[in-house]
């Protein structure tokens, strides 16, 4: 007789009654429970490859004699396949990402059991239809168990992001002009590198406040670099990406750095805003483009079939979690922007004279693949992509199927023509993962030279011996920072009585202190390399790589693990380095009295000569 299962979020007081429970956003297990956050960290590699080889074989899918990625071509050797969110596999843009990967743990988890009926208690919409069509797919019965759910008003975003895709596409154009449309005349004001020079595609964001204050350009992600390219008089162009941040909220304050920029650096040095290339002829170029788009998308209405992940034993379709990141890339404001990226680095790149060597900072995002594709057109030089941190294995921004790389294919994945990896971890994640060596070249990790440094000058508290001094690494994500947070309050009554917090917000996500005044903690602004003789233990997610600095600073590091993500931290199993999940956990380990010396060496991690020899033979100088 086949066996009744639970699906539930997490542990539910009537589980015993039932003879296997699988719990969706629990790590807890017991003698007949499964955590599926736990299957997918178990079989992390031949999940990955499933579902990688599914998207390889996805785009290839021919609908009416095209496969998509000929349905999706944007220009005649460019298709819009590349710039879709399914290719980009972000985490922090595919909310549905994640629980794809639970749905094929789930039905990895079934296939050595005879299942009668699933009892579905899990409140996520669209989790339920894709588990409601597995067992009518799989001839299981199944039955909807209801769950206690708040009701909660919508705001006015949450009310935009419901709307139809092509009415979010047109509200966020349309804001876009309003607030770029002053750039309009700023591009031909622009004086650039003659032939031959280099150019730098970064965004502007992450600047040292002092120097932009004194109208000087220094990027935290590019650090010694600036001062070698100055000592060298290496024409730079440095084409902007505007990022909306504190110091520069709006595209207008950015520009007008831009400005000051420009009439301060010398000779050799352009900086351009890439928005400030909108006009008419990108106008009405984006309009067009969008409108091909929108009508391709209509004529591939018969899509939700191919998004069935099968092998021999068994099969999921991911239609319902992956919807939205399919009808955002072809209708909604993804594809809006990536138009805009699309023409205006068409425009930006047409305008330039040939350039030598690009460098731009490599995260795999859609904007990427257009420029690689505007640099190409316009028969500029080598395009090198520079990832400027590290390579988390969950981190699938980075990888791709093996035959994405062998694929003879007219229209095959853009890729630059060198990666410039930071390190030895990095090399081989990405060799790993099947990249072309042959396109791997290595170069110094600008972001982390410091650490060999400062790893000579770690003190062990020497200044307040009694104190212990908790440093939390808020994240990128305000979600992941406010749970890291709520972990510490909830923890607050039984904290160690001599523990000093302290308190540093990712650059992107500030937070608001009153909101945390149950936690006695301080503010800091500081870079991480000044603050590394006032701590003891870091406190991050599990997505920051601040985790990484500070451990190869000699820190321990507590980690927080996220049951609704990929633990994206790259410290698996490193000495020094404990993944909390529950207040009674992070409480034990700050109560750990022993010293733990933590023994991180920076050369496992990046190449740290200061002198830059590997830049130097890159950049020929």
């Amino acid at each position: 007789m086949g066996k009744i299962l639970l699906l539930c979020d997490t542990p539910d007081q009537n589980q015993d009654v039932y003879d296997l429970v699988l719990y969706w956003n629990s790590f807890e297990e017991s003698y007949n429970s499964i955590s599926l956050p736990k299957v997918i960290e178990n079989n992390s590699n031949a999940l990955k490859h499933k579902y990688l080889t599914w998207l390889y074989g996805f785009g290839r899918t021919r609908i009416d004699n095209l496969s998509i990625v000929e349905h999706l071509l944007i220009r005649k050797d460019f298709s819009f396949w590349w710039t879709s969110l399914l290719v980009e596999k972000s985490i922090w843009k595919s909310p549905g990402l994640y629980k794809a990967f639970q749905l094929l743990a789930f039905d990895l988890s079934l296939r050595d059991y005879d299942i009668n009926r699933v009892d579905i208690k899990v409140t996520d919409k669209l989790v339920q239809k894709t588990i409601k069509q597995w067992c009518n797919e799989h001839r299981v019965k199944y039955r909807i168990v209801p769950t206690v759910k708040e009701l909660q008003l919508l705001t006015v975003r949450q009310l935009y992001a419901q709307s139809p895709y092509i009415i979010q596409g047109i509200v966020s154009f349309f804001r876009y002009l309003v607030s770029h449309w002053t750039l309009k005349k700023i591009w031909k004001s622009y004086s650039v590198i003659p032939t031959n020079g280099v150019t730098f595609i970064s965004y502007l964001f992450n600047l040292d406040k002092e120097s932009a204050n004194k109208a000087k350009f220094y990027s935290r992600y590019w650090t010694s670099l600036h001062d070698l390219l100055s000592i060298n008089k290496v024409g730079v162009n440095w084409l902007h990406i505007f990022v909306k941040n504190d110091m520069l909220p709006t595209v207008k304050k950015a520009e007008k750095l831009i400005n000051r920029f420009n009439r301060n650096e010398a000779e050799n040095q352009m900086h351009m805003l890439l928005d400030s290339g909108m006009n008419w002829g990108v106008t009405k170029g984006v309009i067009a483009d969008y409108c091909r788009l929108v009508f391709k998308g209509i004529k591939l209405g018969k899509v939700k079939q191919h998004f069935t992940v099968a092998d021999s034993v068994s099969s999921i379709n991911l239609w319902y979690v992956l919807r939205n990141d399919w009808k955002c890339s072809v209708f909604g404001k993804t594809a809006i922007s990536n138009c805009l990226f699309l023409n205006l680095f068409e425009n930006a790149l047409n305008s330039l004279p040939k350039q030598k060597k690009g460098f731009y900072l490599l995260e795999n995002q859609a904007w990427e693949r257009c420029l690689i594709y505007a640099w190409k057109k316009a028969g500029h030089g080598q395009i090198i992509g520079v990832p400027h941190t590290v390579i988390s294995p969950w981190d699938l921004r980075h990888f791709f199927s093996q035959s994405e790389y062998d694929d003879k294919f007219n229209f095959k994945l853009p890729i630059p023509d060198k990666v410039a990896l930071n390190g030895r971890a990095a090399v081989k994640a990405y060799v790993n993962g099947g990249f072309p060596e042959e396109r791997i070249v290595r170069v110094e990790a600008l972001r982390y030279l410091y650490l060999s440094q400062n790893k000579n000058k770690y003190n062990h508290n020497e200044s307040k011996p009694s104190m212990l001094r908790l440093l939390v690494l808020g994240d990128y994500l305000i979600n992941d920072t406010r749970r890291q947070l709520n972990l510490l309050m909830l923890a607050a009554d039984k904290l160690p009585s001599n523990l000093d917090i302290l308190f540093k917000a990712h650059p992107y996500c500030p937070i608001d202190p009153t909101e945390w005044t149950n936690i006695n903690m301080k503010i800091v602004d500081d870079s991480l390399d000044n603050l590394i003789d006032q701590y003891d233990i870091a406190y991050t997610s599990n997505i920051t790589t601040a985790a990484v600095e500070a451990y190869l600073s000699g820190k321990r590091v507590l980690t927080i693990v996220n049951p609704d993500s990929f633990n994206l931290s790259s410290l698996c199993g490193f000495p020094g380095v404990e993944f909390v999940s529950t207040p009674e956990e992070l409480v034990k380990q700050l109560f750990v009295k022993e010293d733990i010396h933590v023994q991180g060496s920076c050369n496992d991690f990046f190449y740290s000569d200061a002198n830059l020899p590997l830049w130097k033979k890159l950049l020929q100088i």
